[in-house]
């Protein structure tokens, strides 16, 4: 009967060194779930609090992509480019314009859309050497392209009124809106004479010198003289230098000492 009470006993002991061992890991077990419990909320407590408040959205014009994106992620927002467009004034990579609008208040992590910058448009310049100049202009203003000069030149290669090459050249870009100077044929310089300078000359002297140089070019000569006697070359049209072409006019105007 003793042997029995014994064993009895040792089972009862084993119960109780096992029970202890569970309870200490239970225990365990509890401080260390109250320890992630608590460090769970003091991680993202903050957080809920942030989420739940309005945020101002800063102006974010006028700056680099890069720049407004790092401006918005401090605030806690995020950044959509929801399009490009072209711009005289805004550089290009430059923010343009900004949904919602600047310092008006929304949710955390959030996100602000904006229209970026693609600078300038550029344009082609077209190939219009050897084209009427009227037809060469009106090819320049559809593509946007405004003639800034015209300047005439004489050329044997090509006749009047025909374009001989622009500046800048074809092919190169430009900006939309930009200019640029149309160079224009005058023609063969044997077809044109350059005007001596007559100011100054007495009438007499002056129109010796325009018959017997001017005339065998069939130049045509128009005087307008005054009422007094003495009179001399007050002005010529065209100056001296400048050309005419053979069978134009050139005008004096003679006036009385």
């Amino acid at each position: 009967m003793d042997k029995p009470r014994k064993i009895l006993n040792l089972k009862f002991l084993n119960i109780e060194k096992e029970g202890g061992k569970l309870g200490c890991f239970l225990i365990l077990v509890a401080i260390f779930s109250i320890f992630l419990g608590l460090l769970f909320i003091q991680l993202t407590m903050p957080l809920i609090l942030k989420t739940s408040k309005e945020i101002r959205i800063p102006d974010i014009t006028g700056i680099t992509l890069n720049q407004a994106r790092t401006m918005l992620e401090l605030e806690g927002l995020d950044m959509r480019i929801s399009g490009e467009e072209y711009s005289e004034t805004v550089p290009s990579g430059v923010v343009i314009s900004q949904n919602p609008l600047p310092n008006t208040s929304i949710k955390f992590n959030r996100i602000v859309e904006v229209i970026v910058s693609k600078g300038t448009e550029k344009v082609k310049i077209p190939f219009v050497k050897g084209l009427l100049v009227s037809n060469a202009t009106d090819i320049l203003l559809k593509v946007g392209i405004v003639i800034s000069e015209t300047t005439y030149v004489f050329d044997n290669n090509y006749v009047e009124n025909v374009v001989i090459g622009t500046e800048p050249p074809a092919n190169s870009y430009i900006s939309k809106g930009g200019m640029v100077t149309l160079y224009v044929s005058k023609g063969k310089i044997e077809n044109y004479v350059q005007i001596p300078n007559l100011n100054g000359l007495p009438s007499d002297s002056a129109l010796i010198i325009v018959s017997k140089f001017l005339k065998h070019l069939n130049l045509k000569i128009d005087t307008l003289k005054g009422k007094k006697e003495n009179l001399y070359v007050f002005k010529q049209f065209p100056d001296s230098g400048q050309y005419l072409r053979k069978g134009d006019t050139l005008k004096i105007i003679l006036k009385g000492k």
